[in-house]
């Protein structure tokens, strides 16, 4: 196994395993992100769902006012 010196660029084919685990890699990256979008959101929903009530009797000012 040879040891490439950092200030040497990498060159040649790429693996095929290599680059198969570089885009499984990806996808479960991007599937990660996309369900920390869509549970924020959930939880954003599920919040406004609760204060629904008290959004229709007090209006904005529930949020903005403190009496």
């Amino acid at each position: 196994m040879g040891v490439v010196p950092a200030t040497q660029e990498l060159t040649g084919h790429r693996r095929v395993r290599d680059w198969f685990g570089d885009r499984i890699m990806f996808g479960l990256t991007f599937l990660a992100a996309l369900a920390t979008v869509a549970i924020m959101v959930a939880i954003a929903y599920k919040v406004a769902r609760g204060a629904e009530l008290s959004f229709r009797a007090f209006g904005l000012s529930f949020i903005l006012e403190s009496v």
